[in-house]
């Protein structure tokens, strides 16, 4: 697995890099998981397994949901209400800063519940 800023950034567009590293450590965690995120095409390319996106549908199926900083400064409550309901398996830092996070779904028909209210 890629850990250096280097390697992240060589095989990583800018703009998604914590997507990237994210899609990254889950495939050589849990190269079967199922992952929901709001990056899909920066994921997609980069994961061999399925990958869908943040919605009642994804998050149905989801075994896992990435989302980074970034997505957390536009919509703070959305991303804080989604994190409840999930379990932080593991934080991606880039310089020492978080910049995604990779959240267990340990309750998929909780996740899309919600999105329906």
């Amino acid at each position: 697995m890629m850990t250096t800023r280097k390697a992240l950034s060589s095989a990583c567009p800018k703009a998604g890099i914590g997507h990237c590293a994210a899609a990254q450590w889950i495939a050589a965690n849990d190269p079967s998981a199922t992952i929901a995120s709001g990056g899909l095409s920066n994921v997609a390319p980069l994961y061999a397994g399925r990958s869908v996106t943040i919605d009642e549908a994804g998050l149905a199926t989801a075994d896992t949901i990435v989302f980074t900083v970034s997505e957390v400064q536009l919509a703070p409550e959305f991303f804080n209400s989604l994190a409840q309901r999930g379990t932080l398996t593991h934080t991606i830092r880039i310089g020492g800063i978080d910049a995604a996070w990779v959240y267990a779904n340990a309750r998929p028909a909780a996740q899309a519940d919600w999105l329906r209210l």
